[in-house]
């Protein structure tokens, strides 16, 4: 299975962990062998941007992540483990400015969705916003989505 991996589950990469997914979860889930990864370079500079936007007045912190972001770019650019996708075709266009007239706000989050599209048998999201607009409007005949609990429900049974 092609699972593409939304900016949350890269992040513990580049040394950022939320409540949802942390250094420990990557382990579990880069470990598996049954899965191509897929991600959007959109996600570095969404990434990015949160460093710098947790970083401000922080020069020590700013200096770890700017270090960790690194090794991430590494991982990703010269790794086997996970594939980049391109970053926009007119498909991926098309299908972000029908999300955005769906109402989904975060144009990083309607991009990687719509790569997911043309990339990808699932993705893996943690957004409320996409998973709605994804049910409503028909694109679970298209694409799986799946939250980390669910995720795990799913493929880590022992």
């Amino acid at each position: 299975m092609r699972l593409f991996l939304d900016t949350t589950y890269l992040m513990p990469l580049a040394g950022l962990e939320t409540d949802k997914f942390g250094k420990e979860d990557a382990k579990m889930l880069y470990g598996l062998r049954d899965f191509v990864f897929v991600a959007s370079p959109v996600s570095l500079i969404e990434i990015k941007w949160v460093i710098i936007s947790k970083t401000r007045g922080d020069p020590v912190l700013r200096k770890r992540l700017r270090r960790e972001y690194r090794l991430l770019l590494d991982f990703l650019l010269y790794g086997d483990v996970i594939e980049l996708t391109p970053l926009l075709d007119e498909r991926i266009d098309e299908e972000e400015n029908k999300l955005l007239d769906l109402g989904i706000a975060d144009y990083f989050d309607r991009i990687i969705f719509s790569t997911a599209l043309y990339h990808a048998d699932a993705l893996l999201t943690e957004d409320e916003a996409l998973r709605e607009t994804w049910e409503k409007e028909g694109y679970d005949k298209i694409i799986k989505l799946y939250t980390w609990n669910s995720f795990k429900l799913s493929f880590l049974r022992k």
